[in-house]
This record gives C-alpha cells, sequence and structure tokens, in this order.
C-alpha cells in the first residue's frame, strides 16, 4: 500500500474539498493547426464545372460552365467585401458541352484549358499573358 503525503490527507480528510479541473483544448490535427476557412461569397450560380486561379498580380479569376455556357470573372484585389457576382460570357470553341475546365500559370501568363465532353480526347487551351486582364480565343492545344 502507498502513503500519501500529510497535507494531501488533511485536505482528503476536510469537510470541504475544493475540486481541481484542467481543460487543455487544442485546435490541431495530427500535431498541425487547422486552417478555419472563411467564406467570402455564397452565389446563386447553377452547380457545374469550375476552376479558379489567383495570378501574379493578386487578382482572381474564376471560370464556370452553366450548361454550355462558359463564363468568367475577374476580380482584380479580392477581398471579404469586394463584388463575385459578377461574370460574362466566354465563348468556348465547341461546346456541345464541356464541363472540365482548369487553370494553370507561370508568373503572368495563365492558361484555360477545357475537356470537350463530345470528343473527351480533345483539350483546348486559351492563353492570357496580363494576369487575366485579356484573353486569347481558344484553340485545340492536343488530341
Amino acid at each position: 500500500m502507498r502513503s500519501i503525503s500529510g497535507t494531501l490527507a488533511a485536505a482528503q480528510k476536510a469537510r470541504v474539498r475544493r475540486p481541481y479541473l484542467l481543460v487543455s483544448v487544442s485546435d490541431r490535427h495530427a500535431g498541425i493547426r487547422r486552417l478555419r476557412w472563411t467564406q467570402w461569397y455564397a452565389g446563386t450560380e447553377a452547380d457545374g464545372g469550375h476552376a479558379a486561379v489567383v495570378a501574379a498580380d493578386g487578382s482572381l479569376t474564376r471560370a464556370r460552365f452553366d450548361g454550355t455556357t462558359l463564363s468568367r470573372s475577374r476580380v482584380t484585389t479580392p477581398v471579404i467585401g469586394s463584388s463575385y457576382g459578377s461574370w460574362s460570357v466566354w465563348s468556348a470553341p465547341v461546346t456541345p458541352k464541356a464541363n472540365l475546365i482548369a487553370f494553370a500559370k507561370a508568373g503572368s501568363t495563365l492558361w484555360a484549358f477545357i475537356v470537350n465532353n463530345a470528343t473527351p480526347t480533345q483539350v483546348y487551351a486559351a492563353t492570357s499573358a496580363d494576369n487575366g486582364a485579356t484573353w486569347g480565343a481558344f484553340a485545340l492545344a492536343f488530341t
């Protein structure tokens, strides 16, 4: 049998005892701090293919398909109070329907790629040399 200290024994026998509780909260998963995302925009656009890229100048370019219409949006200084609801129609080359879109970037040059649903082996590309402010036409990049 183990004995306890005199102070602890006296506290245990006292009429009034004060409970002690240690609580530790950690917002980590596997030792890594979790990111807490903040929603900046909750649009009314229909679900569909979409992509986004942050250009070298900090602007945000987004693209989405709504049926057979490809639209894009560019926000020059994206912050929580920016307007994310303005879209302009972006003519795609051959779209009976094309739900797959992707962006890539290198410096101030952006590329947009779409895959034609009718011929899924065809990938079309358009480029922008000015951080997404203006875009060239889509052309067949590879099959």
